[in-house]
Formats: C-alpha cells, structure tokens, sequence
C-alpha cells in the first residue's frame, strides 16, 4: 500500500528522472554547456534519491556498495550547481576549476571505498544499523568510516555556506555585465536563482538539525529522512520548471558578438566624445530607444563601434550602464508623452517610450526626474 512515507522517497528519484531523461532525450546538451550542467546536476539527485531509498528501506546488502558513492555525490550537488550558473552566465568551464571543486567528494570516496573493501558483512551491516549513528565502536575501521561520515556532512554544511555565496557574487556580476548590454534585463537577470539559491542553502543547513538529534529517535522515525526527500522533490521541481526553460544568457552573448563581429583596428582611432556624439545621432536618429528589446548589439550594427567601446564611452561620459542610458532618452520621450497627450495613462506611456514593464518605468523616471510620473503630471497641471 503506497503511503506518505514511500510518497516522499520515491518522488525525488522519479522527478530528477523525468528532467534528465527530457534534458538527454532533447540533445540540447550536446551544444550547450548549461543544459550538460544541468542534466549532471539531475542525475546526480536521481542517484542520491535511489541511494536514500535502499538505506531506508534497510537494503544493506545493496547499500554497502553504494554509501561511498553517496557521500561523493553529496559533496558535487553544490559545486555542480555552482557551475550550473557559471555556463548561465559565461558559457564556459574550466576543466581543472571543476576537478578542484570535486576534489572533496573524490577524496571521501576513495578513502570510504577503501575502508568497505576491508570491511566484513557484518560489520558493514552493524555500522548501518547503530554506528553510523554515533554509537562507539571498539573496531579502528568502523571509527574511522564515522570520522569519514562526519567530515562529509561537515564538507556538505560548509559548501553550502561557501557556494552561496559563490553564487550569489556570480550573480552580482552577471547583473552589472548585462546592465552595459541590454536596455531591458527582465529576461537576463536570472533573478529567480538569487531566490532559489538562498532556499537552497537554508535548506542544506537545516539538514546539519539531523545530525543532532539523538540517535534512538532517528532508528525509530521515518519523519526527518521524509521531510528532507520532500523537500529536494519540491526544489527538483522547482529547478526543473524554471531552469529547462532557462537559456544560457552567456551563450546568447557570444552568439551575438559573434554576428557582429567585424575589423576593430577601425574603432582604435575613435576617442570617448566621438563616440558618445556619433551613439546619440544614431540614437536620435533613428528613436532607437522605442524599441523595448534594444540591446547595445543593435548599436553595433548601426554605427559599426566595437561593443566594448561602447560600453567604455557611455559609463566613462555618463557615469551610467547602457541600460541606463537608455532608460533616461525613454523618460524623457515619456516626459513630453505627458505634457501632450493627457489622456493616456501612465501603462500606455511606459509601453509607447519603450519600456516593457510599468515597474521599470517607474523605477527610470523617479532616478533621471527626482519624482513619480504622476507628481510629474501633478506638476505639469499646476503651472
């Protein structure tokens, strides 16, 4: 009879195999290094989930084989992930970066492999039942198996901590690099991993409450191992949801470095002032800025200015991202959008200066005007 308690092992395992089968049967691995990362990621939960679910189903037989290669994969869940977001942004891996960040994991699973080899079955099979727990053993191979464990879990606490913020500076980064790219970030921001990424690590040091609690209750209930598997299902699903649909930002960037790519040697005898002048004539021009999917690619073209040097000018003469810069010629077209046309309300003329959110519009207007769109209006009533 099918339970909650077999609900909650059994779900984790068979939602990380649905994402890795989707994500390998797709192919778009083989192109992409987010969606490898990704499909590693998935099957590295797939293959903790089978594993929690031989040892709470007290299959020690099986288990023995595998607790070494649990441990290992518990020690790459939050590297991989880290690299995960590193092809998101980047589009790139280091091969001896990653084998750093695996160097833990690899070290416990040679050491715990080599202490099982030696191992009887017997005492395999009482070190999972009691000292695993805790419970001292008076045999020098089993005490040194726990201080393996123990250092693991030690490890899993401390990456937890460590990748977060790993993540969470990475992430810092990718906001201000896409700031001189894109006009508009709403599809680039990766703000729901800023998100995921603090559940994710509350999550993993809530685990570290376990190992504290006495080992007699853990032997007896089945509550804490279902919460914890309940919970990874949950955030499977999550990150399955929002990350298969989740293009590489960083991949998207050099495609499109890569269809502009033209002779530079051209831009070297260009100063800041000759660029900023021929940008904003473009700009002018052509009213760029009611485009809401502008990006600095679409400057490129039009002027033939490397992208780099665009950049450069802008943030070294205005003191601003391009987005911002951007931004400012919309508030402004906003501006007179309010002076003449009083009946359009403010979603109407955020859209026709070419934002694609009333948020950012308001956002934009209160930075460049000093006040709200509709004091602005207020104002403009008065006199």
């Amino acid at each position: 009879m099918v339970n909650l308690h077999s609900i909650a092992l059994i779900a984790p395992c068979c939602i990380a195999l649905v994402f890795t089968l989707q994500l390998f049967l797709e192919g778009k691995y083989k192109s992409d290094l987010s969606k490898e990362s990704l499909l590693f990621f998935f099957f590295l939960v797939f293959q903790f989930s089978i594993m929690i679910i031989l040892y709470q189903e007290k299959l020690y037989s099986i288990y023995r084989y595998l607790d070494s290669y649990y441990m290992a994969c518990l020690l790459l869940l939050h590297p991989v992930f880290y690299f995960y977001i590193l092809t998101l942004v980047k589009n790139k891996i280091n091969k001896k970066s990653f084998l750093l960040h695996s160097s833990p994991a690899i070290f416990v699973f040679i050491i715990s492999s080599a202490v099982y080899i030696i191992l009887d079955k017997n005492e395999v099979t009482e070190y999972f039942k009691y000292y695993m727990y805790g419970y001292d053993s008076e045999s020098n191979l089993i005490s040194l198996l726990q201080t393996i464990t123990l250092i693991s879990k030690y490890i899993h606490t401390a990456q937890a901590v460590i990748y977060f913020f790993l993540v969470y500076f990475l992430l810092r980064t990718h906001l201000k690099n896409i700031a001189h790219m894109f006009s508009e970030n709403t599809d680039v921001d990766l703000r729901w991993v800023f998100i995921f990424n603090i559940a994710y690590c509350i999550t993993s040091l809530a685990g570290v409450f376990v190992n504290y609690i006495p080992p007699e209750i853990l032997l007896t209930r089945t509550v804490y191992a279902d919460t914890t598997m309940a919970i990874v299902g949950i955030f499977t699903l999550i990150l399955g949801l929002k990350a298969a649909k989740q293009p590489s930002i960083g991949k998207i960037i050099d495609q499109l470095d890569e269809q502009t790519r033209f002779d530079e040697s051209k831009n070297v005898s260009l100063n800041t002032k000759n660029i900023i002048s021929k940008i904003d004539s473009v700009i002018v021009k052509h009213e760029m800025y009611l485009q809401p999917g502008l990006k600095v690619w679409d400057l490129v073209e039009k002027t033939g200015i490397n992208r780099s040097y665009i950049s450069h000018a802008i943030n070294s003469e205005h003191k601003m991202s391009f987005s911002h810069f951007i931004n400012k010629y919309r508030v402004e077209e906003a501006c007179k959008l309010i002076s003449l046309k009083k009946e359009l309300n403010f979603e109407s003329i955020a859209y026709d200066s070419g934002f694609n959110s009333l948020s950012t519009f308001n956002r934009s207007f209160m930075k460049f005007k000093g006040v709200s769109p509709s004091e602005f209006r207020d104002q403009l009533n008065r006199n």
